[in-house]
């Protein structure tokens, strides 16, 4: 399956992509929360060493 759809994170997602330590996101439905989170844990799981590993919660 091919997606043309290509989605790029804005200024506000990219700090929140790339700080280090725990984050508590809030935002109004549709604004890219969940997008944000698996960019995050991608970027995250790069570097992961192989007995690490990531949680996240998202509330609802």
């Amino acid at each position: 399956m091919q997606m043309n759809n290509v989605t790029k994170p804005t200024d506000e997602q990219m700090k929140i992509i790339k700080n280090n330590g725990n984050l508590v996101i809030t935002a109004k439905p549709g604004s890219g929360k969940t997008y944000t989170i698996i960019e995050k844990i991608n970027d995250i799981s790069k570097n992961l060493l192989s007995y690490k590993g990531v949680i996240a919660f998202l509330l609802l």
